[in-house]
């Protein structure tokens, strides 16, 4: 089988490198030799040898030969990307694609193309690196009704948010994040990964392959980490809780919901020792109950373990839908007035008499119960009140947000953070 690769970038590097120094134990997987035939790429990377190997400037010429069996599409972005795949297909080859927000963007129109021409395509390494969470949830748990999946699917959020609440050396965000730039676990423009896109275009795909049902990038609600503040995390650990960055899809009778949150979860949670730029995956079906994956979520060698995957399948032969289903359904959306949540209330408030009635009144008047708080006084003028909230109706507790927001004392507008529970 012979493999053109488009974009020799740091999976591009990691994947020509694998295949070359694991040749001999990937040869005793498969009958039909796995061999890199062309690289397309706009400049040289020294950190792979492309000796005995035809490199070409110009992507397209890759799609356009017919020498090469699959096509491994590494070059990211959206249009180029969208492109140079739909011309491979149309040319009757395969592709293998590490590319997350063209699948959940374009992944419609371009399996329905793969159908039409009897080619596949595959995409393993566009949701959490290393871990092989696509062919589980498409194979392993083929046998299974799945009704939830969640996960810390964005190893940058988490990297901070586990430097946030370190108990040997807490720093704001700021910090944390010029730390995790300086690691290369960040962009120069970090927005895509701590404003929740990218961990929203990989639940996506999951809830795609998971519900069998047509769900778009616009579906997710999106929530990022930037407004998290140290005072939060000192708090959420003292009630108990870890912050971690979530993407959760879960289906019912109703509908489906996909979103991405700060979410709190208990400190005996699975996902409260995921620390660092470490991913992991709960997936909920109805035959095996709860199942938990975790590893590396990102770098060059993980995600081209998982492209390597993808080309053993295909060098197999196995034809399984891309999709994981047949046909996808459409499935509406759950409105966020039925959805319901405990959650974590900061207030910062003036340190005067009456201000916790005022604050209860409001509670009680929305029939919130609270089931734990804890009040400090910051300064002689200014305390601040942290509350976890029993399970309650986002509409209900927007509204109370507004009302709490409207007191006289309060200083700040409120925080609030939800909180995860398997």
């Amino acid at each position: 089988m012979r493999i053109g690769v488009c974009g020799v970038g740091t999976v591009g590097a990691s994947l020509i490198n694998l295949i070359k120094k694991n040749k001999v134990e990937i040869g005793r997987k498969v009958e039909d030799e796995i061999s890199i035939y062309q690289v397309a790429s706009r400049r040289e990377n020294p950190q792979c040898d492309l000796s005995g190997i035809t490199i070409t400037r110009d992507i397209y010429e890759v799609a356009n030969n017919p020498d090469i069996d699959v096509l491994v599409e590494l070059i990211g972005g959206v249009e180029d990307a969208k492109d140079l795949i739909l011309m491979a297909l149309k040319n009757k080859k395969h592709v293998v694609t590490a590319n997350k927000a063209l699948i959940a963007m374009h992944g419609q129109e371009i399996f329905s193309v793969a159908r039409q021409m009897g080619v596949c395509v595959l995409y393993e390494a566009a949701v959490a690196g290393g871990i092989p969470i696509i062919k589980s949830i498409r194979e392993g748990l083929v046998g299974n009704v799945i009704t939830r999946i969640a996960g810390i699917l964005n190893g940058t959020s988490n990297f901070i948010l586990s430097e946030m609440a370190s108990k040997k050396q807490p720093r704001g965000f700021d910090e944390v994040l010029r730390e995790a730039q300086k690691k290369g676990y960040a962009e120069a423009d970090p927005s895509f990964d701590v404003n929740g896109f990218d961990a929203a275009h990989k639940i996506t795909i999951l809830a795609m392959i998971g519900f069998g049902v047509r769900v778009g990038i616009e579906s997710a609600r999106v929530e990022g980490i930037s407004e998290i503040s140290m005072n939060d995390m000192t708090l959420i650990d003292e009630l108990g809780f870890s912050l971690k960055p979530l993407a959760v899809a879960f289906r019912s009778a109703d509908g489906v919901s996909l979103r991405v949150y700060p979410g709190m979860v208990e400190k005996g949670n699975v996902f409260s020792k995921v620390d660092g730029v470490t991913n992991a995956v709960l997936v909920e079906g109805s035959s095996v109950g709860k199942t938990f994956f975790v590893g590396p979520g990102a770098g060059g060698d993980a995600t081209a373990s998982s492209v390597i995957s993808d080309l053993v399948q295909l060098s197999r032969a196995t034809k399984i839908p891309n999709e994981g289903f047949l046909e996808l359904k459409a499935a509406p959306i759950i409105e966020e007035s039925s959805m319901e949540t405990a959650s974590y209330i900061r207030l910062d408030v003036q340190n005067i008499t009456g201000v916790m009635a005022s604050i209860t009144s409001v509670l009680e008047k929305n029939c919130i119960g609270i089931d734990s708080i804890i009040q400090r006084e910051v300064n002689e003028s200014i305390a601040r009140i942290a509350i976890i909230t029993s399970t309650i109706n986002e509409k209900t507790l927007k509204e109370s947000l507004k009302q709490l927001n409207a007191l006289p004392a309060l200083i700040f507008p409120p925080v609030n953070i939800q909180i995860f529970k398997n």
